[in-house]
């Protein structure tokens, strides 16, 4: 499945370098390469998967040369921007957590502000949230307190707070007295996507329990476990390919790595969670490519059957792991796909025809006559019509 990776010293480069704490043999194999490149084109070819920032560190280390000035600008940019993001997102839970509002990060942030030092290797669009349900308009005042403007970026979205309260999540935009800015995302579901039934989706309040405080500040992260899965469902949302495409899989790489994950606490969320197949590619595809230890048990307990394999093996090696700003599947291919990662057909059905109470909440209607509309509308949202996708 990758083999247009590492049989391209350029794109190999990228793997090596963003591995996280590489081996002997990884170094050795990456100042190797680093002998007969030109670097103008690993930049192009890096900054293209958003990696040029994350291999920087390794790169400057082991590059025998003088990187070209775009590389430096390009690390303090990022580094400047990143770590303004995090302190922001401090700043914003110490405001929480006077008010008693417990509030964790999600995803890259979590990431970024537990478990990674160096902010330019975690480059990033905006701050994933998540609070309590009975917080959430609390929460929502404390941010608009704080200067934060309510706004989507999709079109598709409007800055309704009934709606998006509904919906399970707001959007924000925030700018400094430098023009510093960031968009901050808070949500009470901490991992909707399509394949997840409602009533299987992990609740906020057992997650939120569960969390520990990164260092030095009263931003909360995941367990392990609970930080994983969230990040593996994460990953397949992007259907493993789709923008940002490459750099999604460190996440799970980091998050392995870097954390004592208890592998059968994990597998049983998983199980609960019915995003067995989902997952499976979420874990199977870092393992193959950093080498990230993900246990061959795990791996074992989550694998799909024999024809999901062949059919989304088939979709992901057509689609590919770079290029991720291209378009990656037809309308038709991207909903069979996305059929694929459902575990089972039962579980199809369930998210296609979701309670009544919940078809009216969510699209704001009271009339039983309009409940076949709308359950038609649900399913032009779930496969991506009134939508686009790459």
């Amino acid at each position: 499945m990758f083999s247009e990776i590492l049989n391209n010293k350029y794109y190999y480069l990228m793997v090596l370098l963003s591995i996280e704490s590489p081996g002997v043999k990884e170094i050795d194999t990456a100042k190797e390469l680093l002998k007969d490149v030109d670097i103008d084109h690993l930049y192009n070819c890096t900054s293209e998967h958003e990696m040029d920032t994350i291999i920087y560190p390794n790169l400057i280390r082991l590059f025998d040369g003088s990187l070209p000035e775009i590389w430096h600008s390009k690390y303090a940019e990022t580094k400047k921007q990143i770590s303004f993001m995090i302190e922001l997102l401090k700043t914003v839970s110490e405001n929480f957590h006077k008010a008693g509002i417990p509030i964790v990060a999600l995803k890259n942030g979590g990431i970024a502000a537990a478990m990674i030092d160096d902010m330019a290797k975690c480059p990033m669009g905006d701050i994933d949230t998540l609070v309590n349900k009975k917080d959430f308009i609390e929460a929502h005042k404390i941010l608009l307190e704080m200067g934060f403007k309510f706004k989507f970026r999709s079109a598709f979205e409007f800055e309704d707070l009934e709606m998006a309260f509904i919906d399970g999540g707001t959007e924000y935009f925030y700018v400094d007295n430098n023009d510093s800015e960031m968009w901050f995302e808070m949500s009470w579901r901490p991992m909707a996507g399509r394949w997840i039934r409602l009533d299987k989706e992990p609740k906020a309040d057992e997650l939120i329990n569960n969390s520990i405080y990164a260092k030095n500040s009263k931003v909360r992260v995941l367990s392990p476990e609970d930080n994983l899965l969230q990040v593996a469902v994460h990953t397949a949302k992007h259907s493993y390919v789709r923008e940002p495409g490459f750099r999604l899989h460190l996440d799970v790489e980091r998050i392995v790595k870097l954390n004592n994950v208890d592998w059968d606490i994990f597998a049983e969320k998983v199980n609960n969670a019915g995003v067995k197949t989902a997952v499976y590619y979420s874990l199977l595809i870092p393992s193959q490519l950093f080498g990230t230890p993900i246990p061959e048990k795990v791996l074992r307990q989550i694998k799909p059957n024999f024809f999901k394999i062949f059919m989304i093996d088939y979709y992901l090696k057509k689609a590919k792991l770079l290029h991720p700003n291209e378009k990656k599947f037809s309308k038709v291919n991207f909903i069979i796909f996305q059929i694929l990662l459902y575990d089972n057909i039962g579980d199809i059905f369930k998210v296609i025809i979701p309670s009544i109470s919940w078809l009216k909440a969510k699209y704001n209607f009271k009339y039983n006559i309009l409940v076949p509309y709308y359950l038609a509308i649900r399913l032009l949202d779930l496969i991506g019509i009134r939508k686009v996708y790459k």
